[in-house]
């Protein structure tokens, strides 16, 4: 199958990684291009993508729609395009060509580019699919991920909550430190991991604020909720609670971390 990849930062370089062992892969980047050519044919022009049967939209949240836009004029009409981002509300379906199926891999790093890109990446991830694509879906399965399909309003809800607001939450509890001398001298594990998504993309951060605030407001009010609920709770209820979050915590991830949650 000819396949094509545009953006060659983490997400859209392990594509490539991926499914260049089965496929005959074409790829679009403005940088990284050496590197890739061991793995595609690559250009800085979407011509390149004329006769690829999928196309992985793999650009930050502010270019997703000029992109999708101008595949319009590039690909076939039996074409699959998928634009990977973690928000859809804001994409632009109106006029397009081709066949346009939103879907998203829950897999990352707070590391970026080519150069941090894993063939291994998705591997025991979940990757959301928002409708029924067994081309898409076979594909997802051969990188090692298993698909979903939600719908994109369900997938933002739920970006926001487990992606967006703990990115958010991470830069918010870091500031909280950055002027206090003793707090950044004594941080160990715990502060590490609590805030390792601050050292994520600075231009992810703002797109996510930017493209799914009003849910993820909603989950800030929740989390500010909980938080009062907690702090108010009688020394036995609270204890009932932590064991209980104890015990759902373990159970959600295997000993690698992958999230072992079924439907």
């Amino acid at each position: 199958m000819k396949i094509g990849v545009i953006g060659l930062g983490l997400i859209g370089g392990s594509i490539l990684k991926a499914l260049s062992k089965n496929h005959e892969m074409y790829a679009v980047s403005a940088t990284s291009a050496q590197e890739a050519s061991l793995y595609a044919k690559t250009s800085t022009n979407y011509d390149i993508l004329a006769n690829c049967e999928v196309v992985f939209v793999c650009r930050p949240m502010n270019k997703i729609n000029e992109t999708l836009k101008a595949l319009n004029d590039i690909v076939s009409e039996n074409a699959i395009v998928t634009e990977i981002s973690s928000v859809k509300n804001f994409i632009v379906r109106d006029n397009l060509k081709y066949n346009l199926i939103s879907t998203h891999p829950m897999a990352g790093s707070e590391k970026t580019g080519f150069v941090s890109s894993d063939v291994n990446l998705f591997k025991g991830a979940k990757w959301v699919v928002e409708r029924d694509c067994k081309i898409l879906e076979d594909l997802i399965s051969e990188m090692g991920a298993t698909p979903v399909i939600c719908s994109n309003e369900e997938q933002d809800k739920a970006c926001a909550t487990i992606s967006h607001f703990p990115l958010l939450a991470s830069i918010a509890l870091f500031d909280i430190i950055k002027d206090e001398k003793y707090s950044k001298l004594l941080a160990a594990s715990g502060f590490r991991d609590m805030t390792r998504l601050a050292s994520g993309s600075p231009q992810m951060s703002l797109d996510f604020m930017k493209y799914n605030s009003e849910n993820i407001n909603k989950t800030c009010e929740l989390f500010i909720e909980k938080l009062n609920n907690l702090k108010n709770l009688p020394d036995d209820e609270k204890m009932k609670l932590f064991e209980e979050i104890q015990k759902q915590r373990l159970e959600m991830y295997d000993n690698e971390g992958k999230n072992t949650t079924i439907l």
